[in-house]
């Protein structure tokens, strides 16, 4: 201090905290860049997608400040049974920092001894490892990979969110995203899962086929037994009808009339069957055949099959049925109509739907 004079220095300062943003990227633009902040809220639309096949979504944690913290990730419904991560060949996606490059010199992999019996092929182990995640029966789980970690100053962070499911339907959930000590981000999950946890143990489970060969007109009964089994958490309702197609047929659409329900349960459960009540319907749907009585014939016409369980039905030919009126000659389907009406699990379900297989 020069002559007893004084110098004061003003300081001031802007303190800011963490600085984090969420993005949900297409999976093709999950490069670690990112640019303006994201205006439109983010969300993980896995789509429409087949049960039991998993699908990938990236969530970018950009964290725009200096300062490093921790994040952890879970959602709040649908979360996976077990506790370890996806393998890498279960995931669909793999996460952005572990992706490689391989070389000529290094494609060739480890694989299951041939002679192990107890080795699994990857499709295999992906398959067991997604049964174990679903096995609370809720229908569907996402999994976040990594679930936490470490989130660097001026950094990002990919993670990849993985669904998969083994029963129809439209899944809503959230993604509850925990940064440092700030309020915790929930980023909406939509799913919609397509398809039938029904499996048909035949040569052609996609379309299945049942071949009964030739017989003379007059040979008795002739029987085949398909077995069903569920795959799904809950108890699936099959609801038999066949048809016969002709090749003058032209029709295009039928208009269908029922009164009360359009499948009564036949299983003397008068809950059941008091709750159509006397409710007209009406509906118009493409035409594929002429309902009939023969000579296809299954028994029982209505069945359950078990969650997780198996069950069968016999498919009845008869050969004599149309002697005299046609050339023998039979081209048919049947539908079988799948719904979870009366189903303890999930009473409020409504849903009918066919799966056609051919005799």
């Amino acid at each position: 201090m020069a002559g007893g004079k004084v110098l004061a220095l003003g300081i001031k300062a802007e303190v800011r905290g963490l600085h984090i943003i969420h993005e949900t990227p297409d999976v093709n633009q999950i490069a670690p860049e990112t640019g303006a902040e994201q205006l439109e809220s983010p969300i993980l639309d896995f789509g429409t997608t087949e049960i039991l096949k998993t699908t990938s979504r990236v969530l970018k944690i950009i964290n725009k400040s200096h300062i490093a913290t921790n994040f952890s990730l879970h959602v709040i419904n649908f979360d996976g049974a077990g506790t370890t991560p996806p393998p890498l060949s279960a995931r669909g996606l793999t996460n952005l920092s572990e992706r490689t490059f391989r070389s000529a010199s290094n494609l060739l992999t480890k694989s299951s001894a041939l002679l192990d019996p107890k080795s699994k092929s990857r499709k295999q182990g992906d398959l067991e490892y997604w049964k174990g995640q679903l096995k609370d029966n809720k229908g569907a789980c996402f999994i976040a990979s990594p679930s936490s970690g470490y989130l660097p100053g001026n950094g990002v962070t990919i993670v990849t969110i993985h669904a998969n499911s083994d029963m129809w339907g439209q899944y809503n959930d959230v993604l509850v995203s925990q940064v440092g000590n700030m309020d915790p981000v929930e980023i909406p999950i939509k799913l919609n899962a397509i398809n039938s946890p029904l499996y048909y143990k035949l040569s052609n489970n996609n379309k299945p086929t049942v071949r009964f060969g030739s017989y003379p007109l007059n040979e008795q009964l002739v029987t085949r037994t398909v077995h069903i089994s569920n795959q799904g958490p809950v108890d699936i309702r099959l609801d038999w009808e066949t048809y016969n197609v002709s090749p003058t047929d032209d029709t295009l659409i039928d208009l269908n009339f029922y009164i009360g329900d359009a499948f009564p349960d036949k299983s003397g459960n008068k809950e059941e069957a008091e709750e159509g009540g006397d409710l007209i319907r009406l509906g118009v749907v493409p035409h594929e055949g002429e309902r009939s009585t023969g000579p296809f014939i299954f028994s029982p016409d209505q069945c359950v099959i078990p969650a997780r369980g198996s069950s069968k039905v016999t498919l009845i030919f008869d050969p004599q049925y149309g002697t005299g009126k046609c050339g023998g000659d039979y081209h048919s389907f049947a539908l079988a109509y799948q719904s979870l009406k009366g189903n303890k699990n999930s009473p409020s379900v409504r849903d009918y739907k066919a799966n056609k297989c051919l005799p």
